[in-house]
């Protein structure tokens, strides 16, 4: 192993190095250390005790995924990608890796990079709905809507109660030209949850970007009349009144 400050080389047997007197700790004892100030957002001195873990033991791939987290919080994250690639390249079957990795990469716009490696994430664990959500959105920045759909419809598969994915289809059907399905998707998503406002707003939308300024009144109505003071759905009303007006 290395001495973490002077990186000359040590036998394991010592406790402090021979040539700069350094107190030498494990790498586990040191990964420790690092996520409880990370934890207290000490990301700096957080990030020296990773890299000192590092030196002594190169080939564990949870330092560098650790590591990678807290680049990103001290917002290095060009370095924290090539953490990421070391982890990857020493555990190449961990799906967490590359779900990290394409969580960056979609925050840094590397849209066909983030799903390339959601794909991979997908392939070593296909019955996760975070890795079709997440390839969702860099496929809509992209405009691939025939292939977010096909996601939306994968996580309706997995878990069909959860609202949020209609609302994801309905994006999709919408930008597809495919409206009258969107709105249907819309009212199944208000058949799940009839008391929550605001997917009643969020219908009241649709209808407005389609100019169905009458029918967009009524869901707004309804929005407001479950959440009286939702300021959102009280301007949307008084523009639908406008848009009536003229």
């Amino acid at each position: 192993m290395k001495c973490p400050n002077c990186k000359e080389e040590l036998e394991n047997k010592f406790k402090f190095c021979p040539y700069c007197g350094v107190e030498i700790s494990t790498a586990d004892e040191l990964i420790t250390k690092a996520n409880e100030l990370k934890e207290l957002e000490k990301y700096d001195e957080a990030l020296t005790c990773y890299n000192q873990a590092i030196a002594l033991n190169p080939d564990n791939p949870e330092y560098y995924y650790d590591k990678s987290k807290c680049l990103e919080n001290l917002n290095e994250d060009a370095e924290a990608l090539k953490c990421y690639d070391q982890a990857i390249n020493l555990n190449p079957k961990s799906e967490k890796y590359y779900f990290a990795q394409a969580s960056l990469l979609f925050k840094l716009e590397y849209y066909a990079e983030a799903i390339n490696a959601c794909d991979k994430a997908i392939a070593l664990n296909p019955k996760n709905p975070d890795y079709y959500f997440a390839k969702t959105s860099p496929l809509f920045r992209l405009e691939r809507y025939d292939e977010a759909l096909e996601c939306c419809d994968k996580l309706l598969e997995l878990e069909p109660e959860k609202t949020d994915y209609y609302y994801g289809k309905v994006d999709c059907l919408i930008k597809l030209g495919r409206d009258n399905e969107a709105l249907e998707y819309c009212d199944k998503a208000i058949d799940l949850n009839p008391k929550d406002s605001g997917y009643y707003f969020n219908k009241a939308y649709y209808l407005k970007e389609l100019q169905r300024y009458e029918e967009a009144l009524e869901y707004c109505d309804k929005a407001i009349e479950l959440n009286p003071n939702n300021e959102s759905s009280i301007m949307l009303r008084d523009l639908l009144k406008q848009e009536l007006k003229n």
